[in-house]
């Protein structure tokens, strides 16, 4: 009888591999430039490069004030609860 060929592993996709916390980690920071024309939160990296760090302006939220949307209706009341409540069921929601 022939021996069956050896396994040859076959490598797991990295994004498939179980989280190693010795990985390097990469942050943008905070989360904490406002948006002059809209006021969208931003990280300071998504500003347009032809724009400063001083006068950031940024293209991905409104185009640079290009695009104004109306202001959103008031939420139905049982709606508005789960989303500010902090209770277990508004949490869930």
């Amino acid at each position: 009888m022939i021996p069956p060929p050896p396994l040859i592993p076959i490598p797991i996709p990295q994004a498939r591999q179980s989280f190693d916390p010795s990985w390097p980690v990469h942050s943008l920071g905070k989360m904490d430039v406002l948006c002059p024309d809209c006021g969208a939160l931003h990280w300071m990296v998504e500003r347009l490069s032809k724009s400063s760090n001083i006068n950031p302006c940024f293209g991905m939220c409104c185009y640079q004030g290009k695009i104004k949307l109306s202001p959103l209706h008031n939420l139905p009341p049982e709606l508005d609860t789960l989303f500010r409540d902090q209770t277990p069921q508004a949490k869930g929601f």
